[in-house]
């Protein structure tokens, strides 16, 4: 082999090199630049943000990970006081056991008022065993909340009793950005999108659960006069049954959209239709 040959196989190696990590780039979204600064563990990494930023609520979150089940936890806590002011869990999408997957998750609300501008992000994935949290991703965080709206999603306690009054529900608060308080209907959709949503770990841990069922999204939300009509998917109904816990959905539902004053009357619907939605 000639040594111009050998210059070329090395230009062709060096330039498949780049090629390859230019795509793994930008299938997990990550820039591409020597100044990527990235936060992370043995196997979850944290690319934005960054140790020491300041962010914006709400903001978004993103990095990779390789974890049992492809499953991240995410926490935010107030830095004074510990608080947890944001729990929830990311996926991520790995293409194959013991590969790296990007998850992203954007923090829309909060489980509590901030005491300051300064908070904590921990990324970490549950021990199989004990729950313990496992490689850890921490860094401090400043984060700027200006102003706020405060609404609430209201739960249930986790075990109905029949015996007392199965629509009684518990309201647990939520902060969110007062950008939308202007607009009646959204800041009352969202309200209902939390409590969709679930109550957080922290929240189950004092005994609030939700009897609606998991995958139930909104498929059309409309306020006319103070009358509220929400159009469900069928998730709604399905496997649904029993007069108590038909009685607690309705109660879930109705209660976080009455406790703004200028919603009086709540129409559910499922597929667009109301007649026989939510029946014993």
């Amino acid at each position: 082999m000639t040594k111009k040959q050998s210059v070329l196989i090395f230009i062709i190696l060096c330039l498949v090199l780049v090629v390859t990590a230019a795509l793994y780039m930008r299938r997990y979204n990550l820039p591409f630049s020597k100044t990527t600064v990235v936060s992370g563990s043995e196997n979850i990494t944290l690319s934005y943000p960054k140790a020491g930023d300041t962010v914006s609520f709400p903001f978004t979150l993103e990095g990779t990970a390789r974890v049992f089940e492809n499953v991240v936890r995410i926490r935010l806590l107030d830095t004074s006081t510990k608080t947890v002011l944001f729990e929830d869990s990311a996926y991520a999408d790995a293409p194959d056991a013991g590969q790296f997957g990007y998850y992203s998750k954007q923090i829309d609300y909060l489980l509590a008022k901030p005491t300051s501008d300064q908070v904590e992000l921990q990324v970490f994935w549950s021990s199989p065993k004990d729950g313990s949290a496992i490689d850890p991703v921490i860094i401090p965080l400043t984060m700027s909340l200006s102003s706020f709206v405060e609404v609430a999603a209201y739960f249930t306690q986790t075990e109905l009793n029949p015996a007392s009054q199965c629509d009684s529900v518990i309201p647990s608060p939520r902060i969110m950005p007062d950008f939308i308080k202007e607009h009646d209907w959204l800041t009352a959709q969202k309200a209902l999108e939390f409590l969709l949503h679930g109550p957080s770990l922290s929240e189950e841990t004092r005994g609030l659960a939700t009897q609606i069922n998991p995958n139930v999204v909104i498929e059309d939300f409309e306020l006319v006069g103070d009358t509220a009509t929400v159009n469900f998917n069928k998730s709604l109904e399905q496997g649904v049954a029993g007069s108590c816990r038909v009685s607690a959905i309705r109660a879930q539902i109705e209660q976080t959209l009455k406790q703004f004053p200028y919603i009086k009357n709540v129409v559910i619907k499922v597929d667009g239709e109301s007649n026989g939605v939510l029946q014993p």
